[in-house]
């Protein structure tokens, strides 16, 4: 397929359908055992006068979310921002969660003596509706309605609530399944900004108090995010529409999936159309280029989302490059990422700066970069492109650091061996690599408009404080973005993200807010002329 980039557009994205350019997002994810890092799509086409003031409105209420003011002076633009072209997927994604993809006997029976036994335990009228029970892609789920357990603005449980939290924790207590909490509130505005966060994390936590404490239920079976009014299952309208939204949704999961999985697919429900993994030894928690370790988790999440699939290449310190390449070589998915050039990465920082470690290997490892190169010579660069691109058809997301691995990507493009569109990675913050200012951004974007023209597609990662500074100045500037949990633990100011899905919400509502439209993972697959899911070997 033809990919032509229109210069008035900032460059990057190719030019497909109907002319309009397109926007790819990307967001990374760190997991305790199997993976890191994710992408989310995004397209965008002309913006005519009339939606200038629109788009600068967005820019400005995005840019202030964080609480570093922007006012009514908003950040560089290009001059181009986005009416939304593609088909929207809603947050949440309800039509999805109730496709019971997992579904099978043992877990629809489980269902039907779940409810069995409730019913005997508190009565059937005592529960006034007010407890659902379904079957999802995670596994079983109960819904608890807020309006009969929550007051408005509340995230004390109602004393009429009691006891059937009490028959729903006698009936969980019996199982040995972990199970996953997730608090929702309506759209009613709080005192700030993040009061429904706030909200919807203290209703799960209540919730999961009164578990451990009242119930004695063992906390490591427990798992908890938060929503805040952005996966609404009904109308905010209607004060009934309200109560319906405000509820605690508990997950006993599906054992074919698990919490790493799990966490995946509501990635994906809540925008990501390309997942990237690492995965981790499950009994140390060490990064392990095994294929058999990536190949217990990859068809489950083949199985639970439509997503792409990215797998590393990198690995972790004192890996060799078949070994880094090892899961790619054995899973065959249709994107792999690919750093390239060798480079000092230097985060031993982190070590210093917390105490309390899972693992005793986790402090040495990260205090041991400061005297580590990663490699990837040009040799092994192209060993990888033989083994991955060539034999098994797989694109690659370039990691560049710097500026110099545009160039080095580029030796490679004018050799024939990388096809069109280039997928680039701008990665800011990390020491040793081009630091977080956002004239480099521009620096690079320049760069790769000069050395590919219009070959190319280009997403932006930045670490730490600077994430969604530099992901909404990509938008801005006709790129893609990435955030998660690998690039920072944060979702605000001194406010820890509980998920990389919370992180994905965010800036897919900073987007929404700029008139961009997220992309489905078909969709991604169009514009990075990708292989096909099916095409996979897991």
């Amino acid at each position: 397929m033809s990919r032509r980039k229109k210069k008035g557009h900032g460059g990057g994205g190719g030019g497909h359908g109907s002319g309009a350019d397109r926007w790819l997002v990307s967001y990374a994810d760190f997991i305790t055992l199997l993976f890191a890092f994710f992408v989310v799509l995004y397209a965008i086409s002309k913006v005519d006068a009339e939606k200038m003031e629109e788009v600068m409105s967005g820019i400005r209420s995005a840019m202030d979310f964080e609480g570093q003011g922007g006012g009514d002076k908003p950040p560089m633009f290009d001059g181009s921002g986005g009416r939304h072209m593609l088909g929207q997927t809603t947050p949440g994604n309800p039509g999805r969660e109730g496709a019971a993809t997992v579904m099978d006997k043992k877990l629809l029976k489980l269902k039907e003596n779940m409810e069995k036994d409730l019913s005997a335990s508190i009565g059937r009228e005592s529960q006034n509706d007010a407890v659902e029970f379904d079957i999802t892609e995670k596994g079983i789920r109960i819904r608890l309605t807020g309006g009969y357990f929550f007051d408005a603005g509340s995230s004390v449980l109602r004393p009429e609530a009691i006891p059937i939290v009490d028959g729903i924790v006698r009936v969980l207590g019996a199982r040995k399944e972990e199970i996953r909490v997730e608090g929702h509130t309506d759209d009613q505005k709080g005192v700030d900004k993040l009061f429904n966060w706030k909200l919807s994390s203290d209703r799960a936590i209540a919730l999961m108090g009164y578990m451990i404490k009242g119930a004695k239920m063992d906390p490591r079976r427990l798992h908890m995010a938060s929503f805040a009014q952005y996966r609404p299952v009904t109308t905010n309208a209607t004060p009934e529409g309200r109560a319906l939204n405000r509820r605690l949704d508990l997950f006993l999961l599906n054992p074919k999936v698990g919490v790493a999985e799990a966490a995946e697919a509501e990635a994906a429900e809540a925008g990501a159309a390309i997942l990237h993994l690492h995965a981790r030894d499950p009994e140390t928690g060490k990064p392990t280029p095994s294929p058999e370790v990536f190949m217990e988790f990859l068809p489950r999440i083949k199985q639970n989302t439509d997503a792409v699939v990215n797998i590393t290449t990198g690995g972790g310190l004192g890996m060799t490059v078949e070994e880094r390449i090892a899961g790619a070589v054995r899973a065959e998915p249709e994107v792999t990422s690919l750093n390239m050039g060798s480079m000092n990465f230097n985060i031993s920082d982190l070590a210093n700066r917390y105490d309390d470690w899972k693992f005793d290997w986790e402090k040495p490892y990260l205090a041991g970069t400061d005297d580590n190169i990663f490699t990837n010579t040009f040799k092994q660069i192209e060993h990888i492109i033989t083994e991955l691109a060539d034999k098994r058809g797989v694109k690659f997301e370039h990691e560049c650091y710097d500026v110099g691995h545009l160039y080095n990507t580029h030796y490679f493009y004018k050799q024939g061996r990388l096809k069109p569109p280039i997928f680039l990675q701008f990665i800011f913050g990390i020491l040793g690599g081009i630091g977080a200012d956002l004239n480099h951004l521009n620096h690079m974007k320049d760069t790769a408009d000069r050395l590919f023209g219009d070959d190319y597609i280009f997403s932006v990662l930045a670490a730490g404080r600077h994430q969604m500074n530099f992901t909404t100045q990509s938008a801005m500037l006709g790129g893609s973005v990435r955030v998660g949990l690998e690039d920072s633990l944060y979702i605000a100011k001194g406010k820890h993200a509980e998920s990389n899905a919370q992180q994905v919400e965010k800036i897919r509502r900073i987007c929404e807010d700029l008139s961009l439209e997220i992309a489905s993972p078909d969709e991604a697959r169009q514009i990075l002329d990708l292989k096909g899911g099916d095409m996979v070997k897991f």
